[in-house]
């Protein structure tokens, strides 16, 4: 999907929560994904809006948080919720495959495009795995099966 983003910051060379307060003017953001978990909780929590909803979909960085303080959690009213897929019954996931197939004309049309970082072919998976682990990639990674 291609972003229509007006303002977007480098986790990596900047100090992307507080790029995010000062394009809001302080306010935050409405809606938080977190893929990443307790590495990004106190950030997530400070950019966090007045009754902002954050949906929890990963733990990529850890599950435990100490010394945090989560008084914001009620003074800013935040409604944080989890998911995973796998936790679904199979009803939910027709309903979402169903849901999601209203999208595959948008893709055939371009409209909605998928961000592809690089493709590698089968023997070249360790290669592949390497930038993932190192978080380097902006889209997906595709490894070819002859």
């Amino acid at each position: 999907v291609r972003a229509r983003a007006t303002k977007a910051f480098n986790y990596k060379t900047s100090d992307w929560a507080q790029g995010i307060l000062e394009a809001t003017g302080g306010k935050g953001v409405d809606l938080i994904v977190d893929f990443i978990g307790a590495s990004y909780f106190q950030k997530n929590l400070a950019v966090a809006a007045r009754d902002a909803r954050w949906v929890m979909l990963g733990l990529m960085g850890g599950t435990k948080l100490e010394g945090v303080d989560i008084g914001a959690l009620l003074f800013k009213r935040i409604r944080i919720e989890g998911s995973t897929l796998r936790s679904r019954d199979l009803e939910y996931q027709g309903r979402l495959k169903d849901k999601l197939a209203e999208y595959i004309p948008h893709f055939e049309t371009g409209n909605l495009q998928v961000k592809i970082d690089s493709v590698f072919p089968m023997e070249d998976i360790i290669k592949a795995h390497e930038l993932l682990e190192k978080n380097v990639t902006t889209g997906k990674i595709i490894c070819t099966v002859p």
